[in-house]
């Protein structure tokens, strides 16, 4: 028994220390393709005492579906400081990231499931507390990580990962002991925690709009007596902190490369001046060589030192080379976030125009343009992705069946495209971004020859742009 103790205590400091040094020991699996496999998850001491978790994975045609099943967790919030919520994280062995979302916990012993997507075959998951949701790096406090698979098929290969992110930070280092007694939901202090963090971070001087809304939508949730309602207010009012966090981070990232940048060009100026004067220099010594027979040998020296700066030049302009594959690389990897947080809204397919987000039949009442409340909360949701990459620019395009006359159906499809590019303007998007057109039953993608068809044909699809068009 005594031996036990002095175990336990040993691993409590190993868990100190991991956290002391920022790192974290993760397992990759290696997910075969079209099997399903199950996961258990080990917990380290910040984690509740009775939670647990399970994940189920399933990888097919590139992307991986993980079912997170999770048991008698309490609220994020209890870390307090700048910490509201849980995140699951997939991590890969180079050290990349992806944010699958948030783990909703709103209530004290707390039980579920959701279900995340993420383009990768060889992936840890990895369960973090964080200050908002929308993060793109974790913080260090580590609560889960997944445990050894024992599933046939599956290669494990251990790794270290240390890339965390040191902005915020919890006022306790662990709520093993601790339960959620408040009778306030835990989205309306969720949501006041993000506009701390906001505030923290100075996200009212980047993006007063965004948080002025944050504060309006969590006074109305505050003054509202249905807990629910309160709560989807309150995660309103979240998303708006969190837009404005990131906008923030955004900028400050954005400045911090721009720094980079203008030290590498200057580096790289100073480099050609260098090899300006070398050529100069060049010239000279066959001038001399021409003039002193006798100073030959001394200058065929000096001929290779030039030679071998020249070589030296050229490795480093191939360098540079590699940097411009690595940004493209980068890029196409953005894209590819791109679909994959589009397609948590709806429907996404690739076209030859660019992503196109399908909203068939989930926006609007039969021959209206008013969107039905549901749908406000996913069209938020888009908004809060676009706000994510400022630089798309979106056709909104609204297409009914041909049911009705062609006049009547230019008209509504042109207002639920209106009304859908009204909406995420209301959420944030420039103007300058979109713009909306109708185009009635003069594009339908499906025989008007029954209900299933008519259906697909009653659509708006989000287009987001490769390239501008007038």
């Amino acid at each position: 028994m005594k031996r036990g103790k002095i175990l336990f205590g040993l691993f409590v400091c190993l868990l100190v220390v991991s956290r002391a040094y920022g790192q974290v020991n993760l397992k990759a699996m290696t997910l075969p393709e079209g099997k399903k496999i199950e996961t258990s998850f080990n917990k380290t001491n910040r984690a509740p005492d009775r939670a647990s978790m399970l994940a189920r994975l399933n990888y097919e045609k590139g992307v991986a579906s993980v079912e997170l099943s999770f048991e008698h967790l309490e609220p994020a919030i209890l870390f307090a400081g700048d910490i509201s919520t849980y995140v699951l994280w997939a991590v890969g062995p180079d050290g990349t990231v992806d944010n699958l979302g948030e783990i909703i916990v709103d209530k004290r012993d707390c039980s579920g499931s959701q279900k995340f997507y993420v383009n990768r075959k060889i992936l840890a998951l990895m369960v973090t507390a964080e200050p908002y949701s929308s993060v793109r790096r974790p913080t260090d406090l580590v609560l889960f990580v997944n445990a050894e698979s024992g599933e046939k098929g599956v290669q494990i290969a251990p790794f270290t990962y240390n890339d965390f992110s040191t902005r915020a930070r919890p006022a306790l280092d662990s709520i093993s002991s601790i339960q959620y007694i408040s009778d306030v939901p835990v989205a309306l202090k969720q949501a006041e925690k993000t506009l701390d963090f906001a505030a923290k971070v100075g996200a009212d001087q980047v993006n007063p709009k965004a948080i002025n809304q944050a504060n309006e939508a969590l006074a109305k949730a505050r003054n509202q007596k249905d807990k629910k309602m309160a709560a989807d207010g309150a995660r309103i009012a979240t998303q708006f902190a969190a837009q404005a966090i990131n906008e923030t981070i955004k900028m400050e990232e954005e400045k911090a490369a721009a720094e980079a940048e203008a030290k590498r060009q200057a580096e790289k100026a100073a480099l050609e001046q260098r090899a300006s004067q070398a050529e100069g220099e060049a010239q000279q010594l066959a001038r001399q060589l021409e003039e002193i027979k006798a100073e030959r040998a001394a200058l065929a020296k000096e001929t290779e030192q030039l030679a071998a700066q020249t070589r030296q030049l050229a490795a480093e302009r191939d360098q540079l080379a590699g940097e411009r594959e690595t940004i493209q690389k980068e890029r196409d990897e953005l894209a590819g976030k791109l679909k994959s947080a589009l397609s948590t809204v709806a429907e996404t397919t690739d076209t030859a125009r660019g992503l196109m987000v399908n909203l068939a039949g989930v926006l609007f009442d039969v021959n209206k343009a008013t969107l039905k409340p549901e749908s406000q909360l996913k069209l938020a949701k888009l908004a809060g992705i676009l706000m994510v990459f400022p630089d798309i620019k979106l056709s909104i395009e609204g297409h009914t069946d041909a049911t009705g006359s062609e006049e009547l159906n230019l008209k509504l499809s042109t207002d639920r495209a209106r009304t859908v590019y009204e909406f995420l303007m209301s959420q944030g998007v420039p103007t300058d971004r979109m713009k909306y057109q109708g185009f009635g039953s003069s594009r339908p993608v499906a025989p008007n020859d029954n209900e299933i068809n008519r259906a697909k044909n009653r659509r708006v699809e989000v287009v987001v742009l490769k390239e501008p068009e007038n």
